[in-house]
């Protein structure tokens, strides 16, 4: 059967680092942790067969395949509506470890791969990636964010809102580094180049820009839709990127 993920709409799901499963956040503010598993069934299987007649019976068939299933691994509620969730995924030379404090007075070893959550409140909320304890929480945009991004190094943290703003934020303390007015229209997301410190924003305005996210200056513009662009990627080197909107186009640029 299929497993109950939220008692209401799903908001956002996010890949975790190590692949073998997702994060969802839905409108009942709860964060859902889930693998994917891979489940041998032994023995009998029932699927629904057809006779020559159509009338419908059940088949017995021995030796059921492996089946990929879902399970839920961990559950968090919130006190707010979440809008996303994003994971970081570091690069393997900058993971680090520490010992952090469990309820219980033991301690435990807690890398530093981060997962950010947007709430109705305008604010973010960062969380361990491991053991999925609160870590920070980003105060500063003056309506909800739309989308964050995390620096492949661990250092920065770059978001952007309906506010049209984008942000800097030190990943070590929250801080945040600067505020730029990026945009027109409100920005839906920001993705950085891997390996660097640039990132690219994508908004309603119909632009994407390109920014250094250590002099926070705008290196480029590209403004080639009609409308409001809803979706951004970037290719695993970032030599290419594309772009998506309103305007029903799809464009690639390099």
């Amino acid at each position: 059967s299929d497993p109950t993920a939220h008692a209401g709409s799903i908001k956002s799901i996010s890949k975790l680092p190590s692949s073998n499963g997702f994060a969802t956040v839905g409108s009942d503010r709860r964060i859902i942790t889930w693998n994917l598993a891979l489940i041998k069934r032994s023995g009998i299987t029932k699927v629904d067969g057809k006779k020559a007649n159509a009338k419908k019976e059940e088949e017995e068939i021995k030796g059921g395949a492996p089946v990929i299933t879902l399970q839920m691994v961990h559950e968090i509620e919130l006190t707010e509506t979440p809008l996303f969730v994003r994971y970081a995924k570091l690069a393997a030379n900058h993971k680090t470890f520490h010992k952090s404090q469990n309820e219980d007075g033991t301690q435990t070893n807690t890398s530093n791969e981060l997962y950010a959550v947007g709430l109705q409140d305008n604010n973010i909320q960062l969380f361990y990636a491991d053991s999925n304890k609160r870590f920070l929480v980003l105060y500063g945009h003056k309506l909800a964010a739309t989308d964050v991004d995390f620096s492949d190094d661990g250092q920065l943290i770059a978001s952007v809102g309906i506010d049209k703003a984008l942000r800097f934020w030190g990943a070590d303390f929250g801080d945040c580094h600067r505020s730029i007015h990026a945009h027109d229209d409100y920005v839906t997301r920001v993705i950085f180049v891997p390996g660097t410190h640039y990132c690219f924003t994508s908004s309603l305005d119909g632009s994407v820009k390109h920014w250094d996210g250590d002099t926070w200056t705008m290196i480029q513009q590209f403004r080639s839709h009609q409308r409001g662009l809803y979706s951004l990627c970037l290719n695993s080197n970032g030599s290419h990127f594309g772009s998506a909107g309103a305007d029903k186009c799809l464009r690639v640029f390099s």
